[in-house]
């Protein structure tokens, strides 16, 4: 059957639905999810910002290879605020103060280290 599972009564998935390894590892993982069973969007938050972190590991190896900071600018606005604002429109009501927090602290500790643009509005201007 290749890397599909045939589904059936004592896996708890519905009888003859074909699920790929992808799936199963997805379910299993737990982090899939954008919007939690309680309405709470914090693991898409910490996802978010644990991969822009990643992002500015590479924006610091590039400043240090002499990139220039219109260049980092440019970057950072297109990379790192695009993966934090992505579909924001429609998970922004179920984030709570804390989610908002974590977001803009990320952006000021961006703009503080000189990878964004000391003129980019907040997160809640984005």
């Amino acid at each position: 059957m290749g890397n599909a599972f045939r589904t059936g009564p004592d896996t708890g998935a519905p009888h003859g639905r074909d699920v790929t390894v992808r799936d199963r590892m997805i379910e299993e993982s737990g982090e899939c999810h954008t919007i939690t069973n309680g309405l709470s969007v914090s693991p898409h938050v910490q996802s978010a910002i644990a991969s822009c972190a990643q992002v500015l590991y590479a924006l610091r190896v590039l400043r240090a290879h002499r990139l220039c900071d219109s260049a980092l600018h440019t970057i950072c606005r297109s990379v790192v605020v695009a993966k934090l604002i992505y579909a924001s429109s429609a998970w922004e009501g179920f984030a709570n103060a804390t989610d908002r927090n974590k977001i803009q602290s990320f952006i000021n500790k961006s703009k503080r280290n000189g990878y964004c643009s000391p003129d980019l509005p907040d997160f809640s201007n984005l």
